[in-house]
């Protein structure tokens, strides 16, 4: 994080998110990740995949670090090489579906409201968004794009929260 010039620490980082938690335990939180910033080592990596571990997040945003001309990290020395970047990228994304299925599941039985955003291209399904993230399937045949839906959530399947609709919101 110095390296990056981030004014904060992992510890701080880590007792923020649980205090958000504790007072809203609903919450999506999720967090950007650059994997291979230069001078990260493989000690480096396997330290932030246990911190990321601890972290009750329900997504990552990972990218690789890309060299940006005239910046400070573009001239730092332990360039990480592009293959280890993009194997570093592939665990991270591995570890952010293991903690998106796992808040989608908490809240399997819930009741949610959520907008209607477009019909699946699967058939049968609605794209939709709730208050809190979570991207459902909507099993319906009649619903329009920009209806606000009160649904519950019923299975996880193939990495999607499948809803059923309840009623729609006037």
């Amino acid at each position: 994080l110095k390296a990056m010039n981030r004014k904060y620490s992992t510890s701080y980082f880590k007792e923020l998110i649980n205090d958000i938690i504790s007072a809203c335990p609903d919450i999506s939180i999720d967090t950007d990740i650059i994997a291979g910033f230069p001078g990260e080592s493989e000690k480096d990596f396997e330290d932030t995949v246990r911190f990321l571990d601890e972290l009750p997040l329900s997504y990552i945003h990972v990218f690789p670090y890309s060299k940006r001309p005239d910046t400070k990290a573009a001239e730092l020395k332990k360039q990480v090489k592009k293959d280890v970047k993009k194997n570093r990228v592939i665990q991270i994304l591995e570890i952010s579906k293991i903690m998106k299925n796992a808040y989608m599941a908490k809240h399997l039985g819930q009741i949610l409201n959520v907008l209607v955003e477009t019909k699946d291209s699967t058939g049968g399904f609605y794209r939709a968004i709730s208050n809190n993230y979570i991207r459902p399937l909507v099993r319906a045949d009649n619903l329009i794009a920009g209806q606000m839906v009160r649904v519950k959530a019923c299975s996880l399947k193939n990495d999607e929260l499948i809803c059923e609709p309840i009623q729609v919101i006037d």
